[in-house]
């Protein structure tokens, strides 16, 4: 229950990360959300033990601005084919080791 670590998604109708949820689970480190219709994030910036967040092919359109940066202990992070769009000042001093940010259609 409570003590769950990682959560791995695919191919669900899940549109939406609930705060409560992440609440209940306050240990997850790793989350891997693939195929969703999952559009926003803001719930995960309290996880503060997330290590790993992989989300491909959602309709993440935007991150907010300190989002990556709340998440102290994040180092790999994936956002593929989401149609993002990402500040240019959000990964500054961010310790992440690996960044995916392919078929987003990022320009600068």
């Amino acid at each position: 229950g409570k003590r769950l670590k990682e959560l791995d998604i695919a191919k669900s109708v899940i549109s939406e990360i609930q705060r409560d949820f992440v609440d209940d689970f306050p240990e997850l480190n790793r989350i891997t959300i693939r195929d969703c219709k999952v559009g926003t994030v803001e719930a995960l910036s309290n996880l503060t033990p997330l290590y790993s967040l992989i989300l491909e092919r959602n309709q993440i359109s935007s991150l907010p601005q300190d989002f990556v940066a709340e998440l102290r202990r994040l180092n790999i992070l994936v956002l593929v084919h989401s149609a993002i769009d990402l500040s240019e000042y959000m990964f500054r001093d961010v310790p992440l080791t690996h960044l995916h940010l392919s078929g987003n259609g990022i320009t600068s």
